[in-house]
């Protein structure tokens, strides 16, 4: 979903499961993934996932982790380590 609010975009996606590559990329203020970037806590997916979001082209982004980034719930502060800085 893209929203152009008073000369700001916000980018918002969600459910990507791995196939976050495919989507579009669309330059904005802000990007928000509103969780599941990975399927069944898929390290291999997540980080692929952070290295992708890391350089999507928006100012600010924002990451909510879904019921599949089980890594949150079962090593939290480990989880946290592999998010970049920028987001």
């Amino acid at each position: 979903m893209i929203i152009d609010y008073k000369e700001k975009r916000l980018v918002v996606f969600a459910d990507t499961h791995g196939a976050h590559r495919k989507l579009p990329i669309v330059e904005t203020d802000i990007a928000i993934h509103l969780g599941d970037a990975c399927t069944f806590g898929n390290n291999v997916q997540l980080n692929d996932f952070l290295d992708w979001f890391s350089n999507y082209p928006a100012k600010y982004k924002l990451f909510v982790a879904g019921n599949h980034e089980l890594q949150w719930e079962l090593e939290p502060d480990e989880f946290l380590e592999l998010f970049p800085q920028n987001i």
